[in-house]
């Protein structure tokens, strides 16, 4: 899919497995954690949540769960910018709904 650079950072993602067991450590203890490669993760404020979509959007733009509402026959003849728009979109809600869902607790 075809999209502008964010203001993500540039590094190269981490795999997944190692994003979840980094995301429970910091849920697990409440505090940031620093992965192998020298990012930090941490928890993500109400006001950061387009900014923290934006990124989750560039991480999954090939993985194959998150293409699955993009690459179905319906979609087939969408243009790229129109399944970036969609992709981009769910994971902004999906964002916003972890992120105000971890102030209920």
């Amino acid at each position: 899919m075809a999209h502008t650079r964010s203001r993500c950072s540039s590094a190269p993602a981490l795999p997944p497995a190692t994003l979840l067991r980094a995301a429970n450590t910091m849920i697990e203890a409440n505090k940031p954690v620093a992965s192998a490669n020298g990012h930090t993760i941490r928890l993500v404020g109400k006001d950061e949540y387009k900014e923290a979509a934006e990124c989750l959007a560039e991480a999954f733009v090939d993985d194959e769960v998150a293409r699955y509402f993009l690459d179905m026959p319906d979609t087939a003849r969408w243009a790229n910018k129109r399944k970036w728009e969609l992709h981009a979109s769910i994971l902004e809600y999906v964002t916003y709904a972890l992120v105000m869902g971890e102030r209920d607790e």
